[in-house]
This record gives structure tokens, sequence and C-alpha cells, in this order.
């Protein structure tokens, strides 16, 4: 029977990661359209737009590497408001970029990806940390089930959603509207979730970390 009291301490988290999978679609599925907003009336220009979209993943797999570090002796929880804000800022800003002025545009979107994949790296390590010390050992698998399954609805409703904006011209809407929802799920990770003790499900260390006065590091 699935246990609901880390569903109530964690959903916020769900819902992030639900509007961080959706951007990620979002800009999949504009590729080729944001070709046209770059380069009006110019054919698909394929290796300045794959190029994006190549920096963007490579980034974010690296800055995972550097976040990791940081989410090892800082709170998860503040990293992660922090990834929330920046990658928020960053498609906020893509909704007010210059249309039509060829390599300049290009130049902006190219920036503003590569900032929103360097914070994008630390998302997941931070998440995963803060799951482990607040879900119990036997129950994660469900946690990590859960979360994969609303990533993937939250992804292919990003496909739907942001497909039909594009078409209908509204791409700079796209990356506003899913900007806020990330903006505003960063402020539910600050107020709700609560950051655990570092180690505190551990069978070998938990009657020692639930006095305050002890800390594991």
């Amino acid at each position: 029977v699935l246990s609901v009291s880390f569903n109530k301490l964690l959903w916020p988290i769900y819902i992030l990661g639900g509007f961080q999978s959706l951007a990620y679609s979002s800009f999949f599925i504009l590729i080729v359209p944001l070709s046209s907003v770059i380069w009006p009336n110019e054919p698909f220009h394929a290796f300045e737009m794959s190029l994006i979209i190549t920096i963007m993943l490579w980034t974010s797999s690296i800055s995972g590497i550097v976040f990791g570090r940081l989410i090892d002796k800082h709170s998860r929880k503040r990293i992660l408001v922090l990834i929330s804000f920046f990658r928020a800022a960053c498609l906020i800003l893509l909704s007010f970029v210059p249309e039509g002025l060829g390599f300049q545009t290009w130049i902006y979107f190219f920036i503003l990806t590569l900032i929103f994949a360097i914070f994008a790296g630390g998302s997941y390590p931070a998440i995963v940390s803060l799951a482990y010390d607040t879900v119990r050992k036997e129950e994660r698998s469900q946690f990590f089930g859960i979360f994969g399954v609303i990533n993937s609805i939250f992804t292919l409703f990003g496909f739907l959603i942001s497909g039909y904006l594009v078409q209908e011209n509204f791409w700079r809407i796209n990356f506003l509207m899913i900007g806020l929802a990330i903006l505003l799920a960063g402020f539910n990770v600050n107020f709700i979730i609560k950051e655990p003790k570092r180690g505190i499900q551990n069978e070998e260390l938990k009657d020692v970390l639930k006095y305050d006065s002890v800390e594991y590091n």
C-alpha cells in the first residue's frame, strides 16, 4: 500500500519537477519553429538550432557534477530554489527576445539557453538527495516511480501545449507561462519543503540524529 506521508512532504517536488520537464520538452518541440522566428523566410538552420540543443544537453550534464559537490555541502532546498529562480528567469527573458534579427536573435537564444542548462544540471541531484533523507528506504522506489510518471505526463503535455501555442504564433506566451510556473513551483518548495538532516533515514544513524544538537557531515 502506498504511504501518503512522503507524498504530503514532497508534493512541491513533484510539481517543480513536472514543470521543469515541460520546459525541456518545449525546447525540443520548438526547435524547428524557432528557426523561422530567428531567420524569417529562410530555410531551416539545422546546424545552428541543433547546436543550441547539443550545448544545452552537454552543459546540464557537466553542471550536474559541479552542483553535486555543492549539494553535498549546502542546503538542498536552497539550491533547488536558486536553480528554479534562474531557470524561470531564463525562460521569462526568452519571451522578450527580439524576433527576426538573424544571428543576433540566435545569440540571445543561445546565451539564455546556456544559462538555463547550467542550472538545470543541479535539479535532479538535489531532488535525489532530498528524497534520500526524507523518504524511508522501503518507499524510495515508490517515490521515484511517482516522480517519473509525473515528469512523463508533464513532458507529453509540454509537447501538446507548446506545439499548439507555436502553431498560433504564441511562442512568447509559451516561454512566459512555463517560466512563471517554475518560479511559483520554486516558491512552493521554499515555503513548504523542510530541509531534512543528512543521513536521518540511515538505520545506523537514525537514533543519534533525532537529537537537534547532532548533525551528520
